[in-house]
């Protein structure tokens, strides 16, 4: 997998958890806000590091 296909599959994964926050409640949404950027950045460091890019 290329970083055009990493970048591509978090931007997906971004849309669909904007979404889905549309749809919670606020204080809901601000709890899946921080996990999912913590998810999203402790995976991009995981699979960069796989790489040894």
């Amino acid at each position: 997998m290329n970083i055009d296909q990493i970048i591509s599959k978090k931007l997906g994964l971004a849309i669909a958890g904007m979404w889905f926050i549309s749809k919670a409640t606020l204080q809901t949404s601000i709890v899946l806000a921080v996990v999912a950027i913590v998810g999203i950045v402790a995976q991009t460091y995981l699979d960069v590091n796989k790489k040894g890019l």
